[in-house]
């Protein structure tokens, strides 16, 4: 299977954080920082370019509030409160949004 190109696509969850998607069903947590300095990057020149990064996170359509509650620690814990809480009440939300649709599809037609 190829190598997916990770910087185009995805789902924006805040500024540098995004979920990409891998298939149908499954994604990655992506975060953009720097690349780390390894000799292959140092070799290439791609050292220290902001780029997407893969962080061996992965979630399926039904886990998505997991990531986004991830995310949220990790921008709490970088002290970027403001961030953590627009994601907090996004996913607010979407949680409503996903309930209502869930009780639309249980009610009698």
């Amino acid at each position: 299977m190829p190598s997916k190109n990770v910087q185009d696509g995805g789902i924006l969850l805040a500024d540098d954080w995004k979920l990409y998607p891998l298939d149908e069903r499954n994604w990655e947590l992506c975060h953009l920082c720097p690349t780390k300095e390894t000799p292959a990057t140092k070799a290439n020149g791609t050292a220290g370019v902001v780029r997407w990064q893969r962080c061996g996170r992965f979630y399926s359509y039904n886990t998505i509030d997991e990531a986004m509650l991830y995310v949220i620690d990790v921008l709490m814990k970088d002290g970027c409160k403001d961030d953590a809480i627009a994601l907090a009440s996004a996913m607010r939300q979407w949680q409503q949004l996903a309930e209502s649709v869930r009780e639309t599809a249980r009610s009698p037609r």
